[in-house]
C-alpha cells in the first residue's frame, strides 16, 4: 500500500513529500484544489510508479516529471493524469531547433512519424499532436489495473522512442543517391502487398531504369528502398513511378488490357495476385475500397503527392492494335494512372 508522509518546511505553507523513506526535493503545497505535484528526485517519482493507478489517485490528480537525460530528445516530459476509473500518460517531446542538425527538417520528421505510429495512436483512446513548433505530444488513456503504473509509463516511452529512433534512420538514409518508402499494411493481406513492391525494380527494369530494391519490416511499418544503378536517374522520377504503380491495382481500365507484350502480362499477373489476396482477406469488402486501404502509402514525400495532385483533364490514346483497340488515361479519385504511357514505356522495351 502506498504511505505518503507530508513533510512541514519550516515557516512555510508547503511540505516535503516522502514516499518509503524517500524525500522529493520539491516542495508540496497540500493547500492546492487540484492535487498536482511536479517530483524533481528521480529516485522518489521511480518510487511512486511502482504503486497502481487507483493508489496514487488517493493522494494525486496528476503527477509530473521532467526527463532531461533522455537520449532521444532535449527534454521529455512526462504528465500522468489521474481521474476516477481510468488514467492517461502524455509524453511531451521538446527539441531545440536551434541545435537541430539531423541533416533534414523538423517538418519533415513530424510528418514521417506520424506516418509510422500504430493505428492506435489515432483512437479516441489516444492522440499524436504537436502543442507548439518544436513540441510532440502522444497521450494514451488506460483503465485503471491493480498493477504497478510503472510498466505502461515505460512500455510507452520505450516504444516512441523505437519509432523516433526509425524516423531518424529513414530519414537519414533518403539520400541523393536511394530513398525510403514507408507502408502500413494490415497484417491479413501484408505478406501479398510486401510481394508486389518487391516486383517494383522489375516494373522499372521494364521502363529501362535499374534499380536495387530492399524491403525490412520495422516497428509496426514495412520499410522499401530504391536505390538506382545509375546515379543520373532522378530520384523525384522514380517516386513517381513508384506512386503510378502502387495504384495500378485501382485500375480496373488497366487490367482489361488485352495485349501479348510480356512485359504487360507480367505485370497484370502480379496485380491480379493481389488483388484476389485482399479478396480473400476481405470478402466482405469491395476489392477496390480494400486495395486502395492496403495500399496506402504512409511515406509523407508521395502522400503530399497524393492528396495535392492536380487530376490531368486532357485525353491521351495509345493504340493497342493498331486501327482496332485504343485505351485512354485512367483517372482515379485521387490520382491519374497514364494507361497509353505505360504501354509506351513497355512496347519500346519488348518490340
Amino acid at each position: 500500500m502506498l504511505d505518503i508522509k507530508f513533510v512541514p518546511i519550516k515557516d512555510s505553507k508547503k511540505s516535503y513529500i516522502v514516499i518509503d523513506g524517500h524525500k522529493d526535493a520539491e516542495p508540496y503545497d497540500e493547500n492546492n484544489t487540484y492535487r498536482e505535484h511536479r517530483f524533481q528526485t528521480k529516485e522518489v517519482y521511480d518510487t511512486i510508479l511502482n504503486y497502481s493507478s487507483r493508489e496514487i489517485y488517493e493522494y494525486f490528480d496528476e503527477i509530473i516529471y521532467y526527463d532531461l537525460e533522455n537520449p532521444i530528445a532535449s527534454e521529455l516530459s512526462i504528465f500522468i493524469h489521474f481521474y476516477e476509473m481510468s488514467f492517461d500518460i502524455n509524453l511531451n517531446y521538446s527539441f531545440y531547433l536551434n541545435a537541430w542538425d539531423k541533416g533534414f527538417t523538423f517538418d519533415n520528421f513530424l510528418s514521417v512519424l506520424e506516418s509510422l505510429l500504430p493505428d492506435k495512436y489515432n483512437g479516441e483512446d489516444s492522440k499524436f499532436l504537436v502543442d507548439v513548433e518544436n513540441v510532440v505530444g502522444l497521450n494514451l488513456i488506460l483503465p485503471y489495473t491493480s498493477d504497478s503504473i510503472s510498466l505502461h509509463v515505460r512500455a510507452f516511452i520505450e516504444e516512441i522512442n523505437s519509432l523516433i529512433k526509425l524516423t531518424y534512420l529513414t530519414l537519414s538514409a533518403n539520400s541523393e543517391d536511394s530513398f525510403i518508402s514507408v507502408f502500413k499494411f494490415p497484417e491479413s493481406i501484408k505478406t501479398p502487398c510486401q510481394q508486389y513492391l518487391m516486383y517494383f525494380g522489375q516494373f522499372l527494369s521494364d521502363l529501362g531504369i535499374e534499380v536495387e530494391t530492399t524491403l525490412k519490416e520495422q516497428a509496426h511499418s514495412t520499410l522499401f528502398s530504391v536505390t538506382p544503378k545509375d546515379k543520373d536517374d532522378a530520384m523525384e522520377k522514380i517516386k513517381d513511378v513508384l506512386e503510378m504503380y502502387i495504384n495500378l491495382p485501382n485500375s480496373d481500365a488497366f487490367n482489361r488490357i488485352n495485349n501479348p507484350n510480356v512485359a504487360l502480362i507480367q505485370i497484370q499477373a502480379n496485380v491480379m495476385h493481389l488483388n484476389s489476396q485482399i479478396m480473400l482477406a476481405h470478402a466482405t469488402i469491395q476489392m477496390k475500397d480494400a486495395t486502395i486501404e492496403a495500399l496506402k502509402i504512409s511515406n509523407y514525400q508521395i502522400q503530399q503527392q497524393l492528396y495535392h495532385q492536380e487530376i490531368q483533364k486532357e485525353e491521351d490514346e495509345e493504340a493497342v492494335i493498331d486501327g482496332i483497340i485504343s485505351v485512354k488515361k485512367y483517372d482515379g479519385q485521387w490520382f491519374s494512372v497514364n494507361i497509353p504511357e505505360i504501354l509506351r514505356k513497355l512496347k519500346r522495351k519488348f518490340k
